[in-house]
Formats: structure tokens, C-alpha cells, sequence
């Protein structure tokens, strides 16, 4: 509310006073006042600046009170719409062809069409001095042939339409085609695209080069190669099948926030890409050559192997290659020792890939067995005629169990995302001492929580500092089947913080296994994944899972974040 409006409360209140000890009552003069909205922001002066995306519009209102006139002003190519402006429709349908640069209406819709910044100027008169107080400054009225006028100009930057520009480069860097804008729009068929011609498995490097519209984004689409698609600004993709291809795809696009209007516009990218056999070794390849696992084979069951090749494969060529496969296993745990071959019923491409191998073995494997893989043949071959090139003792990951105790209720409670009062997060107890808390400063995953862990030498001898999982309702949410566990979490130290012989346990609180956690040598300032060196057995369902401090350890000031914790059940050759 503006000084003016405080004024005519008051001048009201003393006038109701007056009138109520007086015969008569005299009505106060017509109300002045200045005052505006827009249909973009609905707030009153509290930006200096709108935005709009070229081919919008703003609605701009007068609200003002006891004007005599007023008018509202646009720059060429800007225009006015009707009246009333229907959504469903096109915009340009809607042009009210009378008005051009002027509207004396109180409210008025303008498209605006002109990339850039453009203004609109709103013109009042009074028969009084008026002025309007905004957070971006006051406004006042200035004498004009007997009237008072007021001029208030609006700043909208209007972002013009997005238009797709790009390069593709070699492996080298080495630009082999180069599409503006402009270049795009020309190209009306697709007997007037470019080639681009390729080896099977070279990489080919796409770059985005728009700057049409002022885009913070884009996506990238290509359907037949891996990675199929992309959103950085260099998207590196490789064609492993042979042949000709021209699907490809490319979004410009502006991510809005309150300067940045959204907006988003594709194109059919105006390349062929002929894809050449390649003379490279036919060989199994890193499925994700950015993970830290270093197998290039990994256990997908309990009885299925599977690897990555640099090639599609040939089915016709799947059956045969079985005999030559061999996996060998080995366990020391057990009695007596395991040494042995296990035989390869099937060999089959991974539905979902091509270029991926599904071993399917006659007997299940485990966990705690050292499994290796062999290939000692030609048999298996590539989709453009070249044989797999022969290898021996190659590691295999073991399969991951991915079913955490702590998962229920379509909720992770080892991932502390859910808060409850007590700055705790849910189904947790921290005890007497707050050394543990939900924190939102860090999180590994999730939304943005995990657990705060903070001590500080001396510290008494007892109680130990504890988290442990709560009984709802009376019952524990920890309850396991009896078994074999390995304990998996994310741990965050604090860089600004000594941490000198940083130390947790981790129990359980029936049958007392207990595992330490030395964080003394681990990395500061970045997230890092935690295992528990050897499993741990549970042999009761009712129990509670605790992470404690021994004061002992403590000769210091520590601090740090735990976040994903995991018990996983770990399958065991019996």
C-alpha cells in the first residue's frame, strides 16, 4: 500500500468520526492514485526489468484511480492484441489491426516481436499531483497544460527464437562439418544433406555451436549410436553397426529461471553418417570405461555372465562359440577347497544390445568365489566378419546385491532423506548425546540430507555416543532374516576440520559384531565409497543396527557426513 493509500485510510477514519457528532456530512474530493500490474509478475514496481521469449506476450493493467486519460505506448514491431487474448489460438490471429503504437485502454496486451530490449510507456493524467511509490524508486507527476501527468516507462527484454547451430569434429579435432543457423533452415530435403563417413566404433564429436534466442541448454539424439544421447555442449558418440544413418537429432534449449524464459527448438540434424568396417582387433571393450570397476566382465545372476565387444555382434555365430568359453572357479572358504571349470550352456546377445554377450552357466556361482573367464577360439565373430580376438584369466565383478535392509516403505532410511523432529531423521534415535543429526549441508544422493556426525575432543568415557534405528509403534524396522550382510555407505569428511584419527563403529545389537571405520587417511572434501572389509551375520530378526563413537577415539576435532548406508545380503557358496 502506497503513502497515498495510508493517507486516505486515515483521512476516512477522522471523517466517520466527524460525521458521527455532526448534522451534516460533506464528501471528501475524487481519490487520485497511481498504481499498476502485469500479467507476468502480478507485483507492483518490485522488478526493474520484465522478460518475455520473442512471439509472447505481457498484459499490462492500469489500476490507477482518478485518472483523466491514459495511454499505453509500443515500439514497431511490437503490437497490440484484442481485447480478450485466447490462449488456444495463434497469436497472430489476434492483432487488433486498429491500434499501432497507442491504446488508450486500461488494459492492454502486447506481443512483442523485436529480439532485444523494448519498452512500453504507460501515460496517466490528473487533475492533482500524484505519486507512486515503488521499491525501485518514487514516480511523480509533472505539470503538463493544467494537468498533472505521469510517465512510467517498462523494460522487458524480449529473447528472440532459438535456432540450432552446430560442428562435427573427429577424433582429433578436426572440424568435418560445420551447420549455422542459417545454414540449417536452406536445407530443404534430405538429397541436400551432408555425409560424413565414419569407422565402425571411431568416435565422432558433436559440438554445439547455437547462439541464436541466447539458449542455456540443449539435447542430443542419436538413436543408433552409444551413447544415444547427450545434453554438454561436446557430445562424443560412437557408430558401431554398419550402414547409413540420418536420425539424428539436436534441441536448442533455455532453461528459465527469472531472468531466462523457457524455450526450446529441435531440428532433423542435416547429416548422413555412413558407418565403414573398421580393421581395429575384434575385442571385448570397458562396458562403462568410467567406472572405477577395472572387470571388463561382470555376473548379472547367479548363474550369467556378461561382457562388452567393440562390434555388433553376429547371432549366427553365438551357438558355436560356447566350447569356447571357459569359466573357472575357485574358493578357499569351503571344505574341501573349490578348484574347477564350469561348463557354458548358452551364449546369446544382450536383448537390449547388440555389441553385448549373455554367458549362461550350467551351475550357479557365488560371492566369495574368484571367478575367471577364458577364450581360446574363433568362433565368435563380429557383424562385419572379424573374429574376437582370443584372451585368458579375465577377472569377472561378482554380482552386486542391491536390496538394502534399510530400504521399506518406498523410503531409504540409510539414506536420511526423511526428516522428523529433533533435527533427526526417520526411524533414527540419536541418544542423550547430539554428536548425530539430519543435516541438508551435504548429501551424496537423495534430497539433499545425510547424516552429521561432529565430536570434539576430550569426551567422557560414557555414554557412547550412539544413532541407532527406532521402534515404530513398538517394532523395529530393522529386522532381518537370519544371514550372511556386508555393510556399504558414502562417507563425506569435512576439509575445514581436523579429523585427526577420525573413528565409528557400526553394530548390531543383539549379537554384538561390530565393524570400525578408520576415516584418518580417507580423502577430505569429496564423497567416497565405504565397505565393510568382511560380511557380517545376523541371527536374529528383532535388533536394532547402531553407529556409535568410542570416546577413545576421539584426540581431536572431527566432523563428516554419512549418506547412502547399505545392508546387503551376501550370497555365500554353502
Amino acid at each position: 500500500m502506497n503513502r497515498l493509500k495510508k493517507t486516505f485510510l486515515l483521512l476516512g477514519a477522522s471523517t466517520f468520526i466527524f460525521s458521527a457528532c455532526s448534522d451534516t456530512y460533506d464528501a471528501p474530493d475524487t481519490l487520485s492514485d497511481a498504481s499498476w500490474y502485469t500479467s507476468q509478475t502480478m507485483k507492483n514496481g518490485t522488478l526493474d526489468h520484465y522478460v518475455v521469449a520473442s512471439g509472447d506476450y505481457i498484459t499490462f493493467m492500469d489500476v490507477s484511480q482518478g485518472t483523466l486519460s491514459h495511454e499505453w505506448k509500443i515500439e514497431s514491431p511490437n503490437v497490440f492484441l484484442n481485447d480478450k487474448v485466447d490462449i488456444k489460438a495463434p497469436l497472430e490471429e489476434q492483432i487488433n489491426p486498429e491500434l499501432t503504437e497507442s491504446n488508450d485502454a486500461a488494459v492492454a496486451t502486447v506481443l512483442f516481436k523485436n529480439p532485444g530490449w523494448n519498452t512500453v510507456i504507460l501515460h496517466n493524467t490528473f487533475a492533482n499531483p500524484v505519486t507512486f511509490h515503488g521499491e525501485n524508486g518514487d514516480i511523480s507527476t509533472v505539470e503538463e497544460n493544467g494537468v498533472w501527468a505521469l510517465h512510467k516507462e517498462f523494460k522487458i527484454d524480449v529473447f528472440g527464437e532459438l535456432a540450432p547451430a552446430f560442428e562435427v569434429q573427429d577424433e582429433d579435432g578436426h572440424i568435418l562439418q560445420s551447420f549455422t543457423a542459417e545454414d540449417i533452415q536452406q536445407v530443404k530435403d534430405k538429397s541436400q544433406y551432408a555425409t560424413i563417413e565414419v569407422t565402425a566404433g571411431s568416435p565422432l564429436i558433436f559440438v554445439d555451436k547455437s547462439t541464436n534466442g541466447r539458449p542455456n541448454g540443449r539435447l542430443w539424439t542419436s538413436p543408433s549410436s552409444r551413447p544415444d544421447t547427450g545434453m554438454t555442449k561436446t557430445f562424443t558418440t560412437k557408430f558401431f553397426r554398419i550402414g547409413t544413418y540420418s536420425d539424428l537429432l539436436m534441441t536448442s534449449k533455455r532453461i528459465a529461471n527469472d531472468s531466462i524464459p523457457s524455450g526450446s527448438k529441435g531440428i532433423q540434424m542435416p547429416l548422413i553418417i555412413k558407418v565403414n568396417p573398421s580393421t581395429d582387433p575384434y575385442a571385448i571393450i570397458d562396458a562403462t570405461p568410467d567406472d572405477t570397476d577395472p572387470n571388463k566382465v561382470i555376473q548379472t545372476s547367479e548363474n550369467t555372465l556378461q561382457f562388452m565387444t567393440n562390434a555388433v555382434l553376429d547371432p549366427s555365430s553365438l551357438a558355436a562359440s560356447a566350447n569356447d568359453f571357459t569359466v573357472h572357479v575357485t574358493n578357499t572358504r569351503v571344505m574341501p577347497n573349490v578348484n574347477t571349470d564350469i561348463n557354458i550352456t548358452n551364449v546369446q546377445a544382450l536383448p537390449t544390445d547388440e555389441m553385448s554377450a549373455v554367458l549362461t552357466l550350467n551351475e550357479p556361482v557365488y560371492e566369495d568365489d574368484v571367478i575367471t573367464l577364458q577364450y581360446k577360439g574363433t568362433s565368435l565373430i563380429s557383424l562385419d566378419g572379424r573374429a574376437l580376438q582370443p584372451f585368458s584369466g579375465e577377472a569377472i565383478t561378482p554380482l552386486q546385491a542391491s536390496n538394502s535392509l534399510l530400504d521399506l516403505e518406498g523410503n531409504s532410511y540409510g539414506g536420511f532423506d526423511v526428516a522428523q523432529t529433533n533435527n533427526v531423521a526417520w526411524c533414527w534415535w540419536t541418544g542423550q548425546k547430539k554428536n548425530f543429526s539430519r543435516s541438508t549441508e551435504q548429501a551424496a544422493s537423495g534430497s539433499d540430507a545425510s547424516c552429521l556426525v561432529e565430536a570434539k575432543a576430550p569426551m567422557a568415557a560414557s555414554p557412547k555416543p550412539t544413532m541407532m534405528t527406532a521402534k515404530i509403534n513398538g517394532n523395529f524396522y530393522f529386522t532381518p532374516d537370519p544371514g550372511t550382510y556386508k555393510i556399504r555407505l558414502k562417507v563425506f569428511v569435512d576439509p575445514s576440520v581436523a579429523n585427526t584419527g577420525a573413528k565409528f563403529t557400526t553394530s548390531c545389537k543383539v549379537n554384538g559384531q561390530s565393524r570400525t571405520w578408520n576415516l584418518s587417511t580417507l580423502p577430505k572434501g569429496s564423497w567416497q565409497q565405504m565397505e565393510s572389509d568382511e560380511p557380517i551375520v545376523l541371527t536374529k530378526v528383532d535388533q536394532q543396527f547402531k553407529i556409535s563413537i568410542n570416546p577413545s577415539d576421539v584426540n581431536d576435532a572431527f566432523r563428516f557426513f554419512i549418506d547412502d548406508l547399505e545392508i546387503i545380503p551376501v550370497r555365500l557358496r554353502p
